[in-house]
């Protein structure tokens, strides 16, 4: 009785593990269909980024209608001094490494800790590139997996000039904000008063 115990519960275990394997490769493999080419990025700059649509969603439900007015500059004609601040200030290590700065990956999962939420990525300028590209904003270990993916297949398929000519010009230059709204119910007569003398023009004597 025991002998049957035991082996059914083998026999359990094995098609959880079985099944357990199907799920994450049938994943695997939606994710692997799903990637994007990005081999024409070698020689075509896309004509529109997933950060820059859903910039124009966020927009266009606050209310406000904004026009896309982007033309891509080709790194011939951005300044020196603008290429090496984006490196300084985003990926110091971008010449030499191959998509992933792991130190900077490293340090940024020890601050996470400390902090105890995330608040640094530790992105390379390639990462931060197929974020914006292909990806949302959204902080989660699904999308760093996606952009982990997307890195790999950027970083040997796209020279590295291509990448620095793209990745400033691949976002928007700030989020849209909404509109503020006065509450005229609340406003007291002195505030009302102030807010007349702030707007009007001042006389000359």
């Amino acid at each position: 009785m025991r002998k049957s115990t035991k082996q059914s519960r083998s026999r359990l275990k094995a098609f959880l593990i079985i099944g357990l394997g199907l799920l994450v490769g049938a994943v695997l493999l939606f994710w692997l269909l799903a990637m994007p080419d990005v081999s024409s990025l070698r020689t075509t700059n896309p004509a529109v980024t997933a950060l820059i649509e859903t910039r124009q969603a966020q927009a266009t439900e606050h209310g406000r209608a904004i026009g896309r007015h982007w033309t891509w500059v080709p790194l011939s004609r951005i300044s020196p001094s603008l290429r090496h601040a984006v490196v300084a200030a985003e990926d110091s290590s971008f010449f030499t490494h191959e998509g992933f700065d792991w130190e900077g990956i490293k340090k940024a999962a020890q601050y996470n800790l400390e902090a105890g939420e995330f608040k640094r990525g530790g992105s390379t300028i390639t990462q931060q590139l197929a974020k914006n590209l292909y990806l949302s904003s959204e902080r989660s270990l699904l999308r760093k997996a996606r952009e982990a993916l997307i890195t790999r297949s950027l970083d040997p398929q796209t020279p590295q000039p291509p990448r620095l000519e793209q990745a400033p010009q691949s976002e928007p230059d700030a989020e849209p904000e909404p509109e503020p709204e006065l509450d005229q119910s609340s406003t007291e007569p002195q505030d009302q008063e102030q807010t007349k003398g702030y707007n009007e023009s001042p006389t000359s004597e």
